[in-house]
């Protein structure tokens, strides 16, 4: 067809056509193709056209900005653009305004969809937009609405989003991504059932709309509405068996169930649908043993017969990119459902005189952990060699005349020869279940010991309500004040052994928690007992509570807040004579503490800085030297010593640091010092982490 014979409108296609070519020619070669899309939009473009193209292009290609500048090139070259070239325009700042940006970049883009959206409404004032052209713009309204309410929940200020949509709701009833902007805000505030209820509104107008079927799905896990997300759920993977938001739906309805291999299956799929048509490094299966990807639960203390673990914990940052959330979370599963294996050496130092209260621990824990179908399933199988040393009781008169029953020993009342150094040494054995809220374990103190007890219990923490936990605990445990309480001690007088004290008890708390702050209150109840020990009872009360009042990139964090701790035992038993339990048993003791932690993950390390200080005051009566066997008149005294009181200052200090050597193996150290009452401590923990994983 001769040029002349060609109308507007077949020019207009001819153009697009040819702009279509060029901008396939230019994506061909993948390592050349932005700077090919970019030189393509430097040439003349006075329709406009090939500009939405090149820009969409570069969207493709995830260069946000260069999609922005030739947008912006684009309109200013342009002569006279149609109303659809508008909405095109629009579009495209919109899927913009969607990507991560500075706030000030954000506002010029909001800025620019609305110049579009305006010039388009004055273009169709006098001549009314057709259908297509109508529904279009609706649905830019209605998805730019959506992300200026998305930004106003990231920022914290959901209720500013309800109030920014819900004036647009009441006039756009239909409208898609509002009422499911309005559901993100609900959630945001704790009120799953609310954002629920807005999806399933939604879903009457859109009942095969896959995106407002899987954010049905997550607001019913949410909220614990486990039929509804299921049923959800299949009707999703009926109606889309192969994209991304059924797989997402899917793992997000394992995790409500805590069943970590169906929910790792399911973020596999995801990642391969992600991945399918991409070239981003982060596809490679090889960055999935990136280190960072791989963040120790590091804030858990050391357990006596367990040592400290340090399985894997999940942490959401906001900068990273789909993918990249994507291969945190697959690691996380993978690592938690794999076997692990814990070990420790452990050492701690306590003050007081050479057999009696003072005591050096050598331990060495090794814990193996087999999960089921989550971390939070899982069976521990622990053996713990333990060392301990306390120094000769007889080497002078002071921690002679207290020991045992040498103060019944002649007129001095001092045991005769020189005695010797107190050492024991045996392996304790520990097996540990736990099933989501439920926890339980038994096993014994060291064998080996002079004193050998059976030890378990058990632990309730079931939610009372979404940030609500009621935690009951209750069982045996050792005291471990001194080598007397710890393992027991054989008398030089009788020959007999006395000590290895255990402590059956129970404790209720009550633990209201959310990510940036918690608050706890609770007590118990403590029956001690040991081998010729005399008894005991205890009455504790904790409260208190912290908040994060720093945060860097979800990668560090500072928290700080008000610890108050109380107990009393109805006797004194901290002395070392014959029916004595050498365990610091005041009548009252309260501690006002204030914390202050420094936590921070950064590669392959990952570290914890802990400091608490304040006051405490105790008091302890005086206690008879032999409250057993008749053997105090032979004394000739009623009462001995033991009653002291004092006011002071108490704290403590904690660093820990780990570091991942491989993916599999991690290692870390710790040294603490704490002092309170009337002892202080110095211990290091060596740990090591071993994860027998696919990667």
């Amino acid at each position: 067809m001769p040029p002349a014979g060609l109308s507007p409108d077949m020019r207009q296609i001819m153009a697009r056509t040819q702009a279509g070519l060029d901008v396939s020619t230019a994506e061909r070669n993948s390592t050349t193709a932005v700077a090919e899309l970019r030189a393509l939009a430097s040439r003349p473009d006075p329709s406009g056209q090939r500009t939405l193209l090149v820009a969409d292009a570069l969207l493709r290609h995830d260069d946000v900005q260069a999609a922005y500048e030739v947008l912006k090139q684009g309109q200013a070259q342009a002569t006279n653009l149609t109303p659809s070239q508008r909405l095109s325009y629009a579009g495209l700042y919109l899927r913009i305004l969607a990507t991560r940006g500075s706030a000030r970049f954000h506002r010029r883009i909001r800025q620019d969809v609305l110049a579009c959206l305006n010039a388009f409404d004055a273009q169709t004032r006098d001549k009314e937009p057709t259908e297509r052209e109508a529904e279009a713009r609706t649905r830019i309204e209605d998805g730019f609405m959506a992300i200026r309410a998305d930004d106003l929940v990231r920022r914290g200020w959901p209720d500013d989003a309800r109030n920014l949509l819900a004036p647009y709701i009441a006039t756009h009833p239909d409208a898609i991504e509002s009422r499911l902007a309005m559901a993100r805000a609900l959630g945001a505030q704790d009120r799953p059932e609310r954002a629920l209820a807005e999806d399933m509104r939604v879903l009457e107008h859109a009942p095969n709309n896959t995106r407002v079927l899987a954010a049905a799905v997550h607001d019913a896990t949410m909220a614990g509405d486990t039929r509804t997300a299921d049923t959800l759920s299949r009707r999703l993977q009926s109606l889309a068996p192969d994209t991304r938001e059924t797989w997402s739906a899917l793992a997000e309805s394992a995790q409500s169930r805590d069943n970590m291999h169906r929910q790792l299956g399911a973020m596999e799929h995801v990642r391969a649908v992600d991945c399918e048509d991409s070239d981003s490094e982060t596809c490679d299966r090889e960055d999935l043993r990136e280190p960072d990807y791989r963040w120790p639960l590091i804030a858990a203390g050391y357990v006596n017969q367990q040592g400290v673990m340090l399985p894997d914990s999940y942490h959401y940052l906001r900068d990273d990119t789909t993918t990249a959330a994507n291969n945190r979370s697959i690691v996380y599963l993978t690592d938690s459902v794999s076997p692990q294996m814990d070990g420790n050496i452990f050492i701690r130092n306590r003050t007081g005189d050479a057999g009696l209260g003072q005591l050096t621990e050598l331990a060495v824990p090794i814990t193996g952990s087999i999960p089921f179908d989550s971390w939070n399933h899982r069976i521990s199988f622990s053996i713990s060699p333990t060392f301990l040393f306390t120094g000769n009781p007889l080497g002078n008169d002071g921690s002679n005349h207290q020991f045992g029953q040498c103060a019944t020993q002649g007129s001095a009342g001092l045991c005769a020869g020189p005695g010797h150094h107190y050492y024991v040494q045996g392996v304790g054995l520990n097996v540990n279940y736990v099933n989501r809220w439920f926890s339980a374990d038994v096993g014994s103190t060291p064998l080996g010991f002079p004193v050998a007890n059976v030890l378990g219990g058990v632990e309730f923490a079931p939610h009372l309500a979404r940030d609500l936990v009621l935690r009951i605990a209750g069982g045996r445990r050792m005291v471990t004040n001194s080598e007397l309480s710890y393992a027991g001690m054989k008398d030089p007088v009788s020959g007999r052994t006395w000590g290895g004290v255990t402590r059956d008890f129970g404790h209720g708390m009550l633990e209201w928690g959310h990510p940036g702050w918690n608050l706890y209150a609770g007590g118990g109840f403590a029956y001690l007992d040991g081998t010729h020990v005399a008894s005991n009872t205890e009455f504790d009360v904790q409260a208190g509570g912290n908040a994060t009042i720093w945060q860097s990139h979800e990668r560090q964090a500072i928290r700080t807040g008000l610890d108050f701790t109380y107990y009393d035992y109805q006797h004194n038993r901290y002395l070392f004579t014959w029916g004595q339990g050498g365990y610091f048993s005041p009548q009252g003791y309260y501690a006002i503490m204030v914390p202050l932690e420094w936590t921070g993950h950064q590669d392959e390390w990952t570290w914890l800085l802990r400091g608490e200080g304040g006051f405490q005051h105790y008091h302890s009566n005086a206690a008879g030297y032999f409250p057993l066997g008749g053997l105090q008149a032979v004394t000739g005294t009623a009462s001995s010593t033991g009653a002291q009181s004092a006011s002071g200052v108490a704290g403590n200090v904690q660093g820990r640091v780990i570091y991942q050597v491989t993916p599999s193996l991690r290692v870390g150290a710790q040294a603490s010092y704490s002092r309170a009452g009337n002892w202080s401590e110095i211990a290091a923990i060596l740990m090591a982490h071993y994860t027998f994983d696919t990667f």
